[in-house]
């Protein structure tokens, strides 16, 4: 185990020499200092204060709709080029010439990843609610709620890539996650559309898509986490979807797919450890 914490750390280590944790930071910084003068002259609009929290939460909404797309195409980029990287530049033949395992490799490098991914969705995403609450006094009904999922989005995306990137290359490997995680998220607005319509047999197809990748699953957790309470009650319905559109989330993640979501991450992982051990260098 200390083993896989070293490589952990040395992973971290890393992607702050790299300065990949200076650009995303930069980056996402922008993002929120742009998104705060937007929030903050919201209150020019000389409308009643309930009008401003509810167009508040209107417009958080769909911030953090677009931070899963950035959190997951983050998670890709840097999650494929973990072990790529290190096989095409040779650097993991002088690791693994050292007294260590190749799925201690496998093991650290996923939870450095999984780490640096999980703590900067939650840190832009609370940066994000703390600007809302501050330019606008709406304050979202489980926020917490809202990081966990954006975190667990992130780690989702990340570990699929990671595992396509013990086997091919860098740029495919990222690639094609972020085009599941975009197949994954039509799929659910398939569905909700499915289930607007009463399309039975849709819906239950593109549930049995949303298992293969559960992502979708967690962007609308974080949306229903940092919408009203009122919002969220109308949508369950069809009519309610109707008014809303497929784009909001109406619940939480079920324990059904919570547990699903472990279980699918322990078993890409141990698909990335056996693919690597398998893997010649």
């Amino acid at each position: 185990m200390m083993r896989v914490l070293t490589v952990a750390r040395a992973t971290l280590a890393e992607l702050v020499r790299r300065g990949v944790v200076l650009a995303l930071a930069l980056g996402v910084g922008g993002t929120i200092l742009l998104s705060a003068w937007g929030f903050f002259h919201m209150r020019t609009f000389h409308v009643a204060h309930a009008q401003l929290l509810q167009n508040a939460a209107s417009l958080l909404t769909f911030v953090i709709f677009r931070f899963t797309f950035i959190i997951a195409m983050s998670a890709a980029f840097l999650a494929a080029s973990t072990v790529a990287t290190d096989v095409e530049s040779g650097l993991v033949l002088g690791v693994l010439s050292r007294p260590i395992r190749r799925i201690e490799y496998i093991g650290g490098k996923w939870l450095g990843i999984c780490v640096a991914v999980a703590v900067g969705a939650a840190i832009s995403g609370g940066l994000e609610i703390a600007v809302v609450a501050w330019a606008t006094d709406y304050v979202p009904p489980h926020p917490f709620i809202a990081l966990a999922a954006l975190a667990t989005l992130g780690i989702l995306v990340a570990s699929l890539a990671f595992a396509l990137g013990t086997r091919f290359g860098a740029l495919a490997s990222a690639i094609v996650a972020v085009i599941a995680f975009g197949l994954e998220w039509i799929s659910g607005i398939a569905g909700r559309l499915a289930f607007q319509f009463s399309n039975d047999a849709l819906v239950n197809a593109t549930t049995a898509i949303s298992l293969a990748l559960p992502s979708d699953s967690y962007w609308r957790a974080a949306q229903w986490a940092v919408q009203p309470a009122v919002f969220t009650a109308a949508l369950n319905s069809r009519e309610g979807i109707a008014r809303a559109g497929p784009f909001a989330g109406a619940v939480p993640p079920t324990t059904a797919m919570l547990v699903w979501t472990a279980l699918w991450i322990v078993a890409v992982l141990g698909v990335a450890m056996r693919a690597f051990a398998r893997r010649d260098l």
